[in-house]
């Protein structure tokens, strides 16, 4: 049948298609959705009906691995004509499918799907003249296949909109068998998908996905854990100090303080390995935390301070003329 050749084209451009995406998919693990909207028959006539049916669902989404996504439907509705031969079906599907995002940006993604399900129909009107065997109801399967988009609206709040075909395995489902096609019926709906964070996800916009917020202890929900000014990205990844931990080194100099006005090392109590930690040497002594000696007149900033009771900020610290260093040596 030609609809049949057309259907496994388009199943096997979808499953090439997942393999071939590269697009990057930033969404939760699990998303679930409900949605509305219409159906528009497509079965033994030349001209599409210009009357609608509704249907109603809802679905549990759920990512395989990057753009390819998994995804279990189901919905209720109506399927009728309104014009030539009348007759009106009601519906109900279950189906899974595959979901493959094109691209994904921060609040839109494009998709497409595909998949198979069952759906069981029942003639609630039917046609004036019936054709020979014709019958009231029965479950056959489907195949939809379609494509659409998902919209960021807040956060893990999301509007999506679908719309696709449904391809059915019987020619009786308007109880009007004609020609050498089975029947079928196009669908659009759109409806609400909320999804979870996620591992993948970085809630507090950090730097860290919250998997890795999990294992390192910090604040999926604060972006500086322990609120020295320095992000938990940028303590772990940039400066590598501990993002709970204002003072990593404990050396009395807060991590921002240290990487962002003095340059000295955040890891390390004593930088400049003088025998004086960088605390005592910026708020005690007023000597440079970076250099052993800050004066330059040979005598190291500790043994100036807790030896030789000199200045370590100036080279002759009596000023009669004679350095320090010759003074004391």
């Amino acid at each position: 049948m030609r609809r049949s050749k057309w259907l496994c084209l388009m199943l096997f451009g979808l499953m090439l298609g997942s393999f071939s995406a590269t697009a990057q998919l930033k969404t939760a693990k699990v998303a679930l959705g409900v949605n509305g909207g219409g159906t528009l028959e497509n079965t033994d006539y030349n001209k599409l009906d210009n009357e609608a049916g509704f249907m109603v669902g809802g679905f549990i989404r759920h990512s395989i691995y990057g753009p390819l996504e998994g995804q279990a439907s189901f919905a209720i509705g109506e399927v009728k004509r309104a014009r030539d031969n009348f007759y009106k079906d009601n519906i109900m599907s279950g189906d899974y499918r595959l979901l493959l995002r094109l691209f994904s940006l921060e609040a839109f993604s494009p998709y497409i799907y595909g998949g198979g399900g069952g759906l069981y129909f029942e003639v609630k009107e039917p046609p004036a003249v019936p054709s020979p065997g014709a019958i009231s109801d029965s479950v056959v399967i489907f195949v939809p296949v379609g494509l659409g988009f998902q919209l960021k609206l807040v956060s893990q709040l999301s509007l999506d909109v679908s719309a696709g075909y449904n391809f059915i395995t019987t020619d009786k489902f308007n109880q009007i068998v004609a020609g050498d096609s089975d029947d079928g019926y196009f669908s659009a709906v759109a409806g609400l998908t909320f999804t979870g964070a996620g591992g993948d996800a970085d809630s507090d916009k950090d730097g860290l996905t919250n998997k890795e917020e999990k294992r390192f202890k910090t604040d999926k929900k604060n972006p500086d854990t322990d609120g020295d000014g320095l992000n938990d990205g940028e303590e772990l990844y940039q400066y590598r100090t501990h993002p709970i931990k204002r003072d990593t080194d404990e050396d009395g100099v807060d991590d921002p303080d240290e990487v962002l006005v003095y340059n000295t090392n955040p890891r390390k109590a004593d930088t400049d390995g003088d025998g004086l930690s960088d605390a005592d040497e910026i708020y005690t002594y007023k000597t440079d935390p970076n250099k052993k000696d800050s004066d330059g007149d040979g005598i190291s900033d500790r043994d100036e301070v807790l030896v030789a009771k000199t200045d370590p900020n100036s080279k002759d610290s009596d000023r009669d003329g004679i350095e320090d260093y010759i003074e004391v040596s």
